[in-house]
Parts: C-alpha cells; structure tokens; sequence
C-alpha cells in the first residue's frame, strides 16, 4: 500500500517555511496534517532549487527545535504559524513533529500570545443535544434559522455556550433543514495557546464520558479579541473511529441531564483539579487493549477518586506526624541502613487508609451496592478479589490475559468509576442508572472484548 493510500484523508499544503529568527532564510517544504499520523512538516532541499545553500546554511538552526517555524503556501493563500516543533530526521530532507498550527496569522513570540474567545465543534456533539430534535418546527422561517443557545454555564475561567445552528439547503430533488452545534468560550482573562487547549481537555473530557465513546474537536479556532478575526487552530488529535450514534445509544445525552445540564457542566470544571486524575485513569483504561492496564488504570482511578472526595487518613496529620516520629525512633539503632530506609519509608505512608477500605468506603457508604452486577459477586467477595489480584500484577505475579474473572472484574470498576463521577456532577439517579445500563453496549467500554 502507497504512502497517499493509507493517508488518504490527509491534507497536504507545499510552501515556504522559515525559523522565526531569520525569516531571510526560507526553505521548500510540505505540510501534512489530518491524518493519524498527526502533523509533520517535511524540508527538503529538492523542492526549490537554488535555496539549498539556505538550509545548509541554516541547519544547526533548523536542528536545534525552532521554537516556531513560520510558513506560506505556494499562492500565499494561507499563512502558518507552527508550535513546538521536534525534529526527528537529519539529513538532506528534514521532518519536524508539531502539536499545534495556527492558520491565518504568523505568531513569531506565540508565547507571549493570548487568546480571549474559543470556538469548536465536537464530534457527536449534535446528536448528544439532541439531533434531528433541533430543528425548529416554526413557521416564521426568519426567526427559526437563527442561531440559538440550548444552555451556558459560568466556570472560573470563563463563560460558555453550547449553540445550534439551523440552516436550509437545497439539493437537486431534495431540500429541508440542517443543522451544526458548536461551542463559544469566552474568557475571563486571556490564555497562552496551553491554556486554550487545557480549556478544551475539560470539556472533552466531560463529553466522552457522557457520549461513551471518544470525542475530539471536528474544528477549532480562536481569536484574541471578541468579534475578531478567528485563527483556526489544528491540533494532533488522534484519529478515533467514529461510530453513527444516536442520543439513545449514549450513556447520558442532554435530553437526561436536562434543566441540570448548566450546573453539572460548571460542577464538573469545578471539580476539575479534584477529578483530573481519576478522569485520566478511567479514559486511559478505556483506551487500552490490555485487560490487565485496564484493571490497573481503573483501581488507581478509584483509589484517586477516594482520596480527592473523601477522607481518607487514619489520623488528622498533626496527630500523625508524632506517631511517625515515634514509631522511627524505636528501631533499633543497629539495624541495616537499608532495611531502615525501607521502613521509614513505609512509615511515611502509613497514614492511608488500605486499598480494600477504600473501596468498600465506596461501594458501601456512596454508592450502596450490596453486589456487583458483571462479575457476580457479593461486596466482599468482589473487593477481595480486586485487591488481592491488584497485588498479584503489582508486584509482577502471572496472571492470565484472558482470565473472564479479570475483564467482568474490569466493567464493574469501569461502571463503578462512571457512577462516582456522574454522582458527584449531580446527576439525576435516573439518568446514573441509564448510565450503568448503556456502559456494556458503549464504544467506550471495550465489552466486545469479553
């Protein structure tokens, strides 16, 4: 298979491209970005005969990561700004590795750029709000096409509506009503570029979990001042496998969260800094084909959560720290260096309360689950297991692949995981428990792997 056949879907732009500390010095180059390989520029001194002097000239330049490359496609139809370039050939032809392009301005000290507004558009956003729902059955025609806000919310950062835009067209023997939903973001105070793109991992995030299915931005901009010219911004994404999914088929659409979308919305950006880790772990669990990551990801997303929302010491610190002190001054004097490091060491952490009186915290007092549904276990016989076989892979004892035991084991803590989460957002015990129920069939869980 040619290099075009598997990057079908890539786009490609040929033009000049520039370190932004000598912009004199152009050179022939190919951008490519839109595939899953993500975006890669590639410099080759065959492209523009005559500028070869330039790159050579210019090579430790090139070679020692340009903060930003500059760029103008042949026409000069568009301009780019590339960020956080890595090298990773050498030689006649140059290849760079980015995570961002801005397209519409040249940025040269793109860290001292900020941003106040942010506009993207999500895969499946449309049918989580709703789909063919949102079409306005009105007969003013002038007023229905209007854009509309289906609801905003306020976090610390900023202010953000979810829009539908309704639109007619007109196709050879058809016609009828279309419609996009996007999102606008504007913020308190302007972010750097990192900050943008932390903005959008929230929301992200948010949204794969009540999708059930991997989400990422279809298109996304910004732009510096409100009203302003808007620079579309292409990221390295990767390509996920998009699935025609209705809002039946997702483990909590709007439709569920309803007149509580706005406040679990600003929960969740809340709470961010509190859930980023267990959020991460449950994502990265999903992500994996390894039955094994996945139970380990999901047990450190438990333990994380625990320890985020709730209490979880033997003992305020204040009283510890005596203890501690207490408990290192008895060991014995002769004892081997090494042994003694170790135990200080464990005494630093004896403070945390045990994996299994975590989760039995959980499953008890939050959740009140006298059994778990995929593995068919009771609440202590399912604890027992997750700890004891955690324990086993912690410290690096066998344990099969392809055990059932350990995937059922697996979409229990996942569904216990998506349950805590929902909970602590404040959804409704309607929508939790449709939740649950949809998990096994969701693109997000893997079950078609049991």
């Amino acid at each position: 298979m040619s290099e075009n056949e598997r990057y079908h879907d890539e786009r490609v732009v040929h033009g000049l491209w520039w370190v932004a500390e000598a912009a004199a010095h152009k050179v022939a180059g190919v951008l490519r970005y839109g595939s899953r390989r993500g975006i890669l520029l590639e410099l080759s001194t065959d492209l523009l005969p005559g500028l070869a002097g330039n790159l050579a000239g210019q090579q430790k330049r090139w070679h020692e990561r340009p903060s930003v490359i500059l760029g103008q496609s042949d026409g000069k139809r568009e301009i780019f700004t590339i960020t956080d370039a890595r090298a990773f050939s050498i030689g006649p032809e140059l290849r760079f590795f980015a995570n961002h392009v801005l397209v519409g301005q040249h940025l040269p000290n793109i860290e001292d750029a900020r941003f106040l507004q942010i506009h993207f558009e999500l895969e499946y956003l449309e049918a989580w709000a709703g789909g063919p729902l949102l079409i306005p059955d009105a007969q003013d025609k002038e007023t229905a096409f209007q854009p509309r806000t289906l609801f905003s919310f306020q976090t610390e950062t900023g202010h953000y509506e979810l829009q539908c835009h309704a639109y007619p067209f007109f196709r050879e023997r058809e016609s009828g009503s279309a419609y996009t939903c996007m999102v606008l973001a504007t913020m308190s105070q302007p972010l750097e570029l990192q900050g943008v793109m932390a903005e959008i991992e929230k929301f992200v995030s948010l949204m794969t979990i009540l999708v059930g299915a991997r989400v990422r931005p279809r298109q996304l901009s910004v732009s510096q001042v409100p009203e302003a010219e808007q620079l579309q911004v292409i990221a390295s994404w990767a390509k996920t496998k998009f699935r025609c999914l209705s809002q039946y088929d997702m483990l909590v659409p709007l439709y569920a969260l309803g007149a509580r979308a706005e406040a679990v919305f600003s929960k969740w950006f809340a709470d961010w800094a509190l859930l980023r880790q267990s959020v991460a772990m449950l994502l990265t669990a999903c992500s994996t084909t390894y039955t094994t990551a996945s139970f380990l990801c999901l047990v450190s997303g438990l333990e994380s959560f625990h320890r985020a929302t709730m209490n979880g010491k033997c003992l305020p610190d204040e009283e510890f720290e005596g203890w501690q002190q207490k408990l290192s001054a008895a060991l014995p004097r002769d004892m081997p260096p090494p042994l003694r490091e170790k135990l200080e060491q464990t005494y630093v952490y004896a403070n945390e309360v045990s994996l299994r009186s975590r989760l039995t915290a959980l499953l008890r007092d939050v959740l009140g689950l006298p059994s778990l549904e995929y593995s068919r276990r009771d609440r202590k016989s399912f604890v027992d297991f997750v700890v004891n076989t955690r324990n086993q892979l912690a410290h690096g004892t066998a344990y099969p692949e392809k055990d059932p035991a350990l995937a059922h084991a697996s979409l229990d803590l996942m569904s216990v995981l998506l349950r805590l989460l929902l909970l602590r957002l404040g959804c409704s015990e309607e929508a939790i428990g449709t939740a649950g129920r949809r998990l096994p069939a969701a693109p997000l869980s893997g079950a078609e792997r049991l």
